[in-house]
């Protein structure tokens, strides 16, 4: 699923357009925090934002990078050092399980990381949310009256909190 589709269906989920409103580009915050790990094992990180390999960097724990040149294979950082002068032989990824198997470029220790990542979302997780910060939105309303009819902060605040819990039983548990 792409981002424009699982954002369309998150404005669905969310109800994004009654009272309390979520903009579309809250929605798209909340969405990205509902990235996960695809089916293939591949890191959220592992995309074409990721960098090439660069001589004599500095590396930080979780930091992802891409041989070069770019064979779609990602690797990550998980003992922060000073990179080499020359590019680590990168082992052929047949059979290299993701996270477990590691290679020393000087210092610097990487884990296999897995291939391009595909976009893939909880979209439970990003409703629950969704819901969450209608909640917020609403905690700070007053109740009035109008018409004859009475409204109260309550009845919205639950509503929100209801449809949080609901999507929130439903979270993949990854």
């Amino acid at each position: 699923m792409d981002a424009a589709t699982a954002l369309s269906d998150l404005q669905m989920m969310a109800d994004h357009e009654s009272d309390p409103a979520l903009a579309v580009d809250e929605l798209a915050r909340i969405l990205q925090t509902s990235r996960r790990v695809d089916v293939g094992g591949n890191n959220v990180g592992n995309n074409i934002d990721a960098p090439t390999w660069t001589p004599s960097t500095v590396y930080y724990v979780g930091d992802i990078v891409t041989p070069n040149p770019v064979n779609g294979s990602y690797w990550i950082c998980s003992t922060p050092a000073t990179s080499g002068a020359v590019e680590p032989v990168w082992p052929s990824v047949s059979g290299v399980q993701p996270f477990a198997d590691a290679i020393s470029d000087d210092d610097v220790r990487w884990n296999y990381s897995g291939m391009t990542w595909v976009p893939t979302w909880d979209l439970n997780a990003a409703a629950a949310k969704a819901w969450q910060v209608k909640a917020g939105k609403a905690a700070g309303r007053y109740n009035f009256t109008t018409d004859g009819q009475m409204f109260q902060r309550a009845q919205i605040l639950g509503h929100c909190r209801a449809m949080e819990k609901s999507y929130r039983r439903k979270i993949a548990n990854v």
